[in-house]
């Protein structure tokens, strides 16, 4: 580390440019427009403790709030933000096992189990989130999320990634919390491997973007620099890369710099109303081992494989920009029969339904 780097002073307010976003401060310099977003408040801060009431009360989600967490992060932080918020409401405690998937079953079991409440409180990370989200979105409730581990960047996030009855995993509509609430002295101190996972699904930002911009140019599917630009106003990736080696230390600054480039990617996420700005060739790396990986899946994490699938692809993007002549792209012929026989009778199936509707043209130069 160099000595401007050593002296470099510790950020104290972790919620500028989130602040101006969710308020509309914050503009589109390509448009001038005020960036919308569901969300009522996103809050990092270097503690929450005893202040779980005063958080979710604004945001009306409810009178009578089940509060989910699962084994571990019952423990971490689920029980304190439940007492905390026993002496504002009526609450029923609700710890899901801590291996617990977001697939049909589970979100199914998540709206019985949360059914007699106006909405929900989520303590926890990855596929518990993702279940709750999910779940009141199916149920027309609302819900507000208390991080435990900054492990994903779909927090705030208007999908879901959800795996099907048919062992078909994909990201589907839902709908962002009220509020995002991180508490970083809880969040340093989970296990480095899943701030590593973190990491790992904020660095395909880069290759995401690429590939975003070149359906757009190659097939003129939409495409908006927003979300980039918001990237780029406080330098964050940067500061993340700058203080990722601390993340194994379980630095605060650490993970509150990685925090902030997941919120960051939230936005994207509703600004655009999809996941492109934060979500392509890689996830779909990570989601195809996931799921037919079978006994081979060497047991990492969705961030972790988005991470190394990432890297691979910026070495494909390099090797692309350095031919000679442009690649031609051309559609790809796979019969029915191919479908089935490589990925089985129900998701060959489901994914020749998509491939027909996303059938494009052969490549032309514009």
């Amino acid at each position: 580390m160099t000595a401007a780097a050593a002296e470099k002073p510790r950020r104290t307010d972790w919620n500028t440019l989130i602040r101006e976003v969710i308020s509309g401060e914050w503009r589109d310099p390509e448009t001038g427009k005020r960036c919308d977003v569901p969300f009522e408040t996103i809050r990092i801060e270097e503690s929450l403790d005893g202040g779980a009431a005063d958080l979710v009360a604004p945001l009306k989600i409810g009178r009578k709030l089940a509060v989910v967490s699962d084994t571990n992060t019952f423990e971490a932080m689920g029980r304190r933000v439940a007492k905390e918020l026993k002496g504002w409401t009526s609450v029923e405690e609700i710890v899901f096992p801590g291996d617990t998937h977001c697939d049909e079953p589970t979100i199914a079991l998540m709206q019985e189990k949360t059914r007699h409440c106006e909405g929900c409180v989520v303590v926890g990370s990855g596929s518990l989130s993702d279940t709750v989200k999910f779940a009141t979105f199916k149920d027309g409730r609302k819900y507000a999320s208390f991080a435990t581990a900054a492990s994903m960047n779909g927090y705030g996030a208007v999908t879901a990634s959800v795996t099907l009855r048919n062992g078909y995993k994909t990201s589907v509509p839902a709908h962002a919390p009220r509020g995002v609430f991180v508490d970083l002295g809880v969040n340093a101190v989970a296990p480095a491997w899943l701030s590593a996972a973190g990491l790992g699904d904020s660095l395909c930002r880069p290759t995401a973007q690429v590939e975003w911009w070149a359906s757009h140019r190659l097939f003129g599917t939409h495409y908006t620099k927003t979300p980039f630009d918001i990237f780029n106003v406080e330098n964050d990736e940067a500061e993340m890369i700058r203080t990722a080696p601390d993340l194994a230390k379980h630095s605060t600054e650490a993970n509150g710099y990685l925090y902030r480039v997941l919120m960051q990617a939230s936005f994207g996420n509703n600004i655009v109303g999809s996941s492109h700005s934060g979500s392509m060739g890689e996830h779909q790396v990570s989601h195809w081992i996931d799921m037919f990986a079978g006994s081979a899946h060497p047991g990492t994490t969705h961030g972790q494989q988005v991470g190394v699938a990432s890297i691979a692809l910026a070495r494909l993007h390099k090797l692309l920009v350095s031919m000679d002549k442009p690649p031609k792209v051309s559609p790809t012929r796979i019969s029915e029969t191919d479908f089935v026989t490589r990925y089985g009778e129900d998701i060959g199936g489901l994914m020749l339904l998509k491939r027909r509707k996303r059938r494009s043209t052969p490549w032309m130069p514009r």
